[in-house]
């Protein structure tokens, strides 16, 4: 048999197993990934937590609270790099096992006027760059839970600990106005990161998006510090999901269960500011940030025609923190129980 080598050691492969170690970075923080397919949210844990704390061998993602096995939070990357130092391992000894069966094909073959030769060749594989640390640093938010005591950091907002499934949305929601701040505060050194290892262009893409997505991280905060603090009015029907991102829909909700809306929350002007930024950022959820009828219509923005996209600015993002800010600090007022 030519291939006699080969065949042996793909023999021992299927009995053996491929060890590839994931390790944490230097802070001691280890990615995961949520594996309920709708979130996919990315952040990481310290290790000697997620080793130590997790209730029942389960976690828990701290955006969507999705709970599953602690074996099935490894992230795509990390898959991607398993399979491929798997791959490597594989193909080495496959092609040392090929290598020997060359060898001995060229030695046995019979000589002719017609020469067969084996040859074994492979090729190199390329990388991708990573964020660098300075615009990490700026964009990622560093949290403990105040239940467990277990230290995890995301991108973005969060409220369920990943450890014991805690939500501390309130205090979850202060964390996420002001990493949205901190972004927008370091937005330049972020850019200056970017440019120097990704070029000026992938900079500011990459910019551009962390601003409008400070207008879907303060919406996100709010609606989830209301859904968790609102209690319906007896008899009264549970609200629709996502109501709390309609302002409108919003206010009249807690009229009816604490005698007080938005617009006693807020001046006419804050509030008529207000619901324009969280219609642009429904634009953005929805429609690419395209501006359609409806749009113009129910903001009364004349600044934009229908077809045309918006354009956020930072101003805007730190606007809005104060606006939202303002609004969960009456509605966590409203909701807690006056004492005796």
């Amino acid at each position: 048999m030519v291939f006699k080598k080969v065949m042996r050691e793909l023999e021992r492969l299927k009995r053996e197993q491929v060890a590839v170690p994931i390790r944490a970075d230097e802070r001691g923080y280890l990615d995961r990934e949520c594996p309920a397919e709708a979130c996919k949210f990315i952040f990481k844990v310290l290790i000697e937590d997620w080793t130590t704390r997790l209730k029942n061998a389960s976690a828990h993602c701290p955006r969507c609270g999705h709970t599953a096995p602690d074996d099935h939070w490894w992230t795509t990357d990390q898959l991607k790099r398993a399979r491929a130092e798997v791959g490597k391992v594989v193909r080495a000894r496959i092609g040392n096992a090929l290598q020997e069966d060359a060898r001995a094909f060229n030695t046995t073959a019979p000589r002719s006027l017609i020469s067969i030769s084996m040859n074994v060749s492979g090729r190199k594989h390329s990388t991708t760059a990573a964020l660098p640390v300075e615009a990490v640093n700026v964009l990622e938010q560093t949290l403990v839970c105040e239940k467990c005591g277990a230290g995890f950091a995301v991108l973005g907002s969060a409220f369920f600990c990943p450890c014991c499934g805690h939500n501390s949305v309130e205090r979850m929601f202060d964390g996420a106005l002001a990493k949205v701040r901190a972004k927008i505060d370091g937005l330049e050194v972020v850019r200056g990161a970017l440019a120097a290892t990704l070029g000026a262009d992938e900079a500011d893409t990459f910019c551009a998006s962390t601003v409008e997505n400070g207008l879907q991280d303060c919406v996100v905060a709010f609606q989830h510090l209301a859904e968790r603090l609102y209690v319906s009015p007896a008899g009264a029907k549970p609200p629709r999901r996502n109501v709390f991102q309609s302002l409108d829909e919003g206010s009249e909700l807690w009229r009816s269960a604490v005698g007080k809306g938005y617009d006693d929350w807020l001046s006419a002007k804050e509030y008529r500011r207000l619901d324009v930024l969280f219609q642009r950022r429904h634009l953005l959820a929805h429609r690419e940030g395209l501006v359609d009828d409806k749009y113009v219509k129910n903001s009364g923005d004349v600044t934009y025609r229908p077809g045309q996209r918006i354009v956020v600015l930072p101003a805007d993002v730190t606007e809005m923190v104060g606006l939202v800010e303002k609004l969960g600090t009456a509605i966590r007022a409203a909701s807690t129980p006056t004492k005796p």
